[in-house]
This record gives structure tokens, C-alpha cells and sequence, in this order.
């Protein structure tokens, strides 16, 4: 039985940026759903049903950071990337905080995205079975983030040792 491809709604205008993300995503593997604005965003999050969400810098830092946080609010489950040009370690950790698990500097290395993608999508079912975390009680969105970071740089770390 084949797997259905992984669900990713990816918020980003930049047609390159759009292009070269289908290309190192091959659809065989994930549906990709486009959005160009924070606004839209939200509406199709609520929609659909996506096993990740990467969020680019369609319009500034500041919006994109509180879609992250619109995220979730109502959703605690899905894994987010955030996906950003402002490199400073104060901006990495606003995105953090907004509920990402994972704050990649633009430019980055694509081989990086897809591992991160990986190991998010396993941990995520590894540690929430049936996508059960919106349900889980007595823990904040910042202790669920934490928890599946530390989980992501641990098999990370894990793996990388296995190599050498």
C-alpha cells in the first residue's frame, strides 16, 4: 500500500522560492498548497488537515511570526518550520517562541530542509500517535515545542554520530 504524500501548506509570494521548494519536494512524496499571505494562510490551516507547515517571510517577520502563533492556537499537532532572512539569535528565538520547532536562516541548504521535515513528521508521530497532542492537557504550547525540539536535536545528534 502506497503512503499518501505528506501535506505541507507552504507561505511564501517569491515565485523563486516556490519553484525550487517543488523541485527539492517532489510531489510524489509531498502536496504542497501555496499561500501568499498570512491571511490566507490561516483560513486553509483551518481548513485542511496538513502534516506541516513552513512558513517563509511573505510579508515581514513580525506578520509571519504571529502566524505562527495564530497557528497554535488552535492547532498544537502540526509541526511548523519557520523560514526567515532576519539571522539574528533574538529573531530565531521570537520564532521559537511563536510555537516553531525548527527556525531555519535564509539562504539555507535544501538537504537541511528536507532532513528537518524528516525528523519533525517522525518525531511528531513518535511522540503524538494519531496526531493526539491538540488533546494533550496541562502543557503550554511553548513546553510542547521544547519538547519535540529536543527530541528533533537528539536524533539529529544520534544520527550524525552513527555516520562517524
Amino acid at each position: 500500500m502506497k503512503n499518501s504524500p505528506i501535506q505541507i501548506l507552504f507561505v511564501e509570494d517569491d515565485t523563486d522560492t516556490i519553484e525550487i521548494i517543488r523541485f527539492f519536494l517532489p510531489p510524489a512524496n509531498y502536496q504542497i498548497t501555496i499561500s501568499s499571505t498570512c491571511a490566507e494562510s490561516l483560513v486553509l490551516a483551518k481548513a485542511g488537515q496538513f502534516d506541516l507547515y513552513l512558513l517563509g517571510d511573505p510579508i515581514d517577520y513580525q506578520a509571519t511570526a504571529d502566524l505562527c502563533r495564530d497557528l497554535r492556537a488552535f492547532d498544537f499537532a502540526t509541526p511548523i518550520i519557520f523560514c526567515s532572512a532576519a539571522a539574528s539569535p533574538v529573531d530565531c528565538r521570537r520564532g521559537l517562541s511563536a510555537g516553531a520547532q525548527v527556525y531555519l536562516t535564509k539562504p539555507y541548504e535544501f538537504d537541511e530542509l528536507r532532513q528537518n521535515i524528516d525528523h519533525l513528521l517522525a518525531s511528531s508521530r513518535e511522540l503524538i500517535p494519531g496526531r493526539g497532542l491538540a488533546k494533550a492537557q496541562n502543557t503550554t504550547v511553548s513546553q510542547l515545542g521544547l519538547v519535540i525540539h529536543d527530541k528533533i536535536v537528539k536524533d539529529r545528534d544520534n544520527d550524525q554520530s552513527a555516520e562517524v
